[in-house]
């Protein structure tokens, strides 16, 4: 018995074995040769944070047309804490294909309106960073729209 473990602890070891791992193999984030990411980003959803350093920061979603989403660090100069996935709107141009959003002015109105979530508090709040205001003025209960600052 004795030999058989002598036997195996030196083929172990002539034969080279190791439990050391090449970390170098993985790969995370996004990279010019979009082959090699194992651990890509995951693009955000309509009012999500996203990474404006991403190649795709936001989700592609149908019905927008002509208008993707965009992430934007800042709406009409308010900034964002993390970010968020939206894009422009109009009365032509409603948001209706993110369902509960809202087409709100957070600037003045020469700034375009943003589609963003919609809030009703206390039920619906906004995400972190957000706050849930209508008209210029935060909403303590009722509807209104999730933006960086009334």
């Amino acid at each position: 018995m004795r030999l058989l473990v002598t036997a195996l602890v030196v083929a172990t070891w002539v034969g080279g074995c190791t439990a050391v791992t090449d970390f170098n193999q993985f790969h995370i984030g996004s990279t010019a040769d979009l082959a090699v990411v194992d651990l890509a980003y995951k693009p955000a959803a309509f009012g999500e944070p996203c990474d404006p350093g991403q190649v795709t920061p936001c989700e592609a979603v149908s019905g927008t047309g002509s208008k993707p989403l965009m992430c934007l660090t800042s709406l009409d100069g308010h900034p964002v804490s993390g970010s968020i996935c939206t894009r422009d709107c109009t009365a032509i141009m409603p948001c209706a294909e993110f369902g509960g959003a809202v087409c709100a002015m957070v600037g003045s109105a020469a700034q375009p309106n943003y589609c963003v979530p919609g809030c009703n508090l206390p039920s619906v709040q906004c995400r972190s960073g957000l706050t849930c205001c209508m008209a210029g003025t935060k909403v303590t209960s009722g509807p209104g729209a999730c933006v960086p600052g009334c």
